[in-house]
């Protein structure tokens, strides 16, 4: 995979797994 890929397939991995934290957190309180 290209550089450009990578970098694009982990930031949207990140921002998924920040979202689902954000989501998980706001469903436990």
């Amino acid at each position: 995979m290209c550089s450009v890929c990578v970098r694009t397939y982990l930031h949207t991995l990140h921002t998924v797994i920040h979202y689902k934290k954000h989501l998980y957190i706001a469903s436990y309180k």
